[in-house]
């Protein structure tokens, strides 16, 4: 089974809640319900296939972190294909690697992001994506060959193992589904715990990164909150520069684990 699937049987029940907050230093918050998700993804998935893409192929993704982004990956899902995931960042060497080991038959990947890709780019089919939304750019000469590969397969996600260069894990729909109910499982209420403490002391977190002594007050507050132990803070470093004016080093917290 797709974890499109279920996915769509989830925002069918999901209620009013949204699904996405969006958050601009300059904008309204912005919101997206779980039937716009919905449609958002079925629209695209549409718009993916009368652009040339079909069930097996293989899509990296070079794109940034949006709403597009988790939609673009369902409708890929939803039509059958396999996305690749990648990173924006990634260099000659981690380029090279992905598109000679994965082989995709697609891309798409930020407008102004082409021409990074430009000598990969070559026999495939192209999809940017821009200010006026997903665009066809190249269609290839000759007709695209499926991957073969297993319809098990949601995905192939590129990341580091500690050998020099990314490796591509092939992440199957039940690995994904496994870890939902993992993630669904951990998040339900206890008794005994009161998350309204918690939650009041969110807006308290952002100064963790940039205050040696707000951190402790604050770590102590959620331990009492959750029964975790605090970890003692390490002492802020300092070093002089050329000028004779001490600077603080940021300290850098080590974070409980739950």
């Amino acid at each position: 089974m797709r974890i499109s699937e279920p996915i769509f049987s989830s925002l069918h029940d999901w209620g009013q809640y949204p699904v996405f907050l969006e958050l601009s230093p300059n904008k309204p918050a912005v919101t997206t319900s779980a039937e716009q998700f919905a449609s958002r993804i079925k629209k695209i998935a549409r718009l993916l296939r009368s652009m040339g893409i079909k069930p097996r192929y293989l899509v990296s993704l070079f794109l940034e972190n949006s709403t597009d982004f988790p939609c673009i990956f369902l409708a890929l899902i939803h039509l059958g294909a396999v996305p690749v995931l990648t990173k924006l960042e990634y260099r000659k060497l981690e380029l090279d690697e992905v598109f000679s080991n994965a082989r995709p038959q697609a891309v798409i990947a930020e407008s102004y992001h082409l021409p990074v890709l430009e000598p990969y780019l070559k026999g495939r089919l192209l999809i940017s994506r821009g200010t006026e939304g997903l665009k066809l750019v190249q269609t290839p000469l000759e007709s695209l060959k499926e991957s073969g590969i297993d319809e098990e397969i949601a995905s192939i996600n590129y990341t580091y193992r500690g050998y020099g260069y990314p490796l591509g894990a092939m992440i199957s729909h039940d690995q994904y589904l496994h870890g939902a109910k993992l993630l669904q499982d951990a998040l339900q209420a206890r008794a005994g715990l009161d998350l309204q403490h918690v939650v009041d002391e969110v807006d308290e977190l952002v100064p963790i990164v940039t205050s040696d002594k707000l951190a402790p007050t604050l770590l102590r507050k959620l331990d009492h909150a959750v029964g975790l132990s605090a970890p003692p803070m390490p002492a802020a470093s300092r070093s002089r520069t050329s000028e004779g004016v001490d600077e603080r080093t940021p300290t850098v917290l080590p974070m409980p684990s739950i």
